[in-house]
């Protein structure tokens, strides 16, 4: 490992600017403790890792400047994306949806 260009490779990484998003959006995140912020800031990590590198190449964007500028918005706006839709599984009765899926019709 080369540590004199490991500024650029960070600065190039989308996982550095999605977690600088994501730490600037924690403190608007909706959520009642810090646990489901944590949990919120753990998804949108995890979409950042996985899913910005997916979505680039299946965009077919070539620039070297896209990663980290995706990075950054799926920071921002994955926490709150997580957060929804963790708030509507709470909401919606999953044992009750899953009881009417398999109940037999009458």
């Amino acid at each position: 490992m080369n540590f004199d260009d490991l500024p650029n490779q960070l600065s190039q990484s989308p996982a550095t600017a999605g977690t600088v998003g994501a730490l600037l959006s924690l403190r608007w995140v909706p959520g009642k403790n810090w646990g489901t912020k944590a949990f919120s800031f753990s998804g949108s990590m995890a979409v950042v890792i996985f899913a910005v590198p997916w979505a680039l190449d299946v965009m077919s964007v070539t620039s070297k400047n896209a990663p980290p500028a995706f990075g950054l918005i799926a920071g921002l706006l994955g926490m709150n994306l997580l957060t929804k839709a963790v708030d509507y599984v709470a909401q919606t009765q999953l044992g009750d949806l899953i009881a009417s899926f398999w109940r037999k019709p009458s």
